[in-house]
């Protein structure tokens, strides 16, 4: 089902993807030189690790973000754990640059990364956002877009360069007719918006909203991007059948298609340039909720965590086969947010009793999970995003 609100212009044709070992990746799948996260705190503050040899991370360094970290509520008012914002990409590297999410204070901050040492952050600056609950970002070129989910939820985006970030512009709402609150309520009674991302072209920005307690079907919010960078102030909503909840997604490289986690599904591939039908769809079985997606491009298969359980599923984009149902043997409770670089897949472990965060690291070449556990400092359990510098 495609919504039109009012419009979507034509996308950009995109080359073709052939799944699989054919696929000619043009893409940097280069190690990892450093990871990040952030403590989601008040102040916030983002935690920077070293990647040794052998995947090892190395002690961290942490950095203030300049804001607030917040979290999200369920019905009964209780904080939502673990994933205190609900959401993918809540921070983000591109190029040399991170930019992190504070959803306490309704800005962004902007980090410079030294390549050198990329655990020597510089903060460029901090700016505020026209909505609640800023929770998501994606970048492309000279364009940064911030989504948010609380009572003026939505996306805005603006310019930016090396030294500052531009103001955002007004706010393209999504999910639309919603009731949100501050800080907002994820336990899928009332929408909320959890992603956004540009295809691979940058030709498009994508959004992700949840359904509602009268009507579990998300959406998927669509923008246009002209040459110049400038994303379009009306779009199209899509609501494709076989899709249940979409909540993170990323890109397929080469294509304008994106490997879409989906919360009461596993996973599904979709072609934003005809969003009408899923390419394909993965059932995982035996889940909680698959909020997380990766595409690895070594091999061109795709991965979804699940946030209360320790299973990390593997899936071919192509049939939508669930692969393999891998069990780390570290046991935590579940996964959130995670990054692929090189053969190593860095992930936000979960542990429920007592509430506490890892960065757990696995070598996806390896017949067995057993990886390193290493601790964030400075969280009382509300750490969020996670993102790779290469």
């Amino acid at each position: 089902m495609l919504l039109s609100f009012p419009f979507l212009t034509s996308a950009i044709a995109l080359i073709s993807f052939a799944y699989g070992a054919a696929f000619d990746l043009q893409i940097n799948s280069g190690d990892a030189k450093a990871v990040y996260t952030m403590t989601n705190e008040s102040p916030n503050q983002v935690v920077a690790f070293p990647v040794l040899s052998g995947y090892q991370l190395g002690p961290s360094q942490s950095f203030p973000t300049g804001g607030n970290g917040a979290v999200a509520v369920v019905t009964n008012g209780t904080q939502n754990f673990p994933d205190s914002l609900a959401s993918s990409h809540s921070v983000l590297v591109y190029g040399n640059y991170l930019f992190n999410v504070n959803s306490g204070s309704n800005s962004i901050s902007m980090f410079e990364i030294s390549p050198s040492d990329p655990t020597s952050l510089h903060r460029v600056g901090v700016y505020n956002t026209p909505g609640d609950f800023p929770n998501s970002l994606a970048v492309h070129n000279d364009t940064i877009c911030v989504g948010h989910s609380g009572t003026r939820t939505g996306v805005s985006c603006a310019n930016w360069k090396a030294d500052n970030i531009g103001s955002f512009d007004g706010l393209r709402i999504l999910p639309p007719h919603t009731n949100q609150t501050v800080p907002p309520n994820v336990s899928f009674d009332i929408s909320v918006l959890t992603e956004i991302v540009f295809t691979w072209s940058g030709s498009s920005l994508v959004g992700m909203s949840t359904g509602d307690a009268s009507n579990l079907q998300g959406m998927i919010g669509i923008w246009s991007v002209d040459s110049d960078g400038k994303v379009a102030q009306d779009g199209t909503l899509a609501a494709p059948n076989g899709m249940t909840i979409p909540f993170g997604a990323d890109q397929v490289p080469g294509t304008s298609k994106l490997f879409v986690s989906d919360a009461m599904l596993g996973a599904f591939v979709i072609d934003v340039e005809s969003p009408g039908s899923l390419l394909s769809k993965s059932k995982v079985d035996d889940k909680f909720a698959t909020c997380w997606a990766q595409f690895y491009p070594r091999t061109g298969h795709g991965y979804v965590t699940d946030v209360q359980r320790n299973t990390i599923s593997k899936v071919d984009l192509g049939t939508g086969a669930v692969l393999q149902a891998i069990e780390p043997v570290n046991n935590f409770d579940g996964y959130m947010d995670f990054r692929i670089a090189g053969n190593a897949l860095y992930a936000l472990a979960v542990q429920v009793d007592p509430h506490a965060h890892f960065i757990t690291v696995f070598n996806l070449t390896s017949d067995i999970f057993d990886g390193q556990n290493v601790t964030i400092g400075g969280s009382n359990g509300h750490v969020q995003g996670l993102a790779v510098f290469v």
